[in-house]
């Protein structure tokens, strides 16, 4: 039920790793008006992943979860108070 934001420090692709990860996870990365631009569902253990797109948050959840929340490519996210940039 937990996940972690990211609040990157300037829009551009960036690149995850799972080394020393056990598990798998689901990544959703968001433009600066906290539009879904991409999502990567399953990501495995000891391997990177790099966004096609240039983002300024991302949220990393455990795997299967992106699917319970039904979050899709386009939806704009609420990420509250503390996620706001300005």
């Amino acid at each position: 039920d937990k996940a972690l934001v990211f609040i990157l420090s300037e829009p551009k692709r960036y690149s995850i790793h799972t080394f020393f990860m056990f598990f798998p996870i689901d990544l959703i990365y968001l433009n600066e008006d906290f539009e879904v631009i991409e999502i990567k569902k399953g990501l495995s253990p000891w391997s990177t992943y790099k966004s096609s797109e240039k983002a300024s948050f991302l949220i990393e959840f455990s795997s299967g979860r992106v699917n319970e929340v039904d979050v899709n490519m386009g939806d704009e996210l609420k990420l509250g108070d503390k996620g706001q940039r300005g």
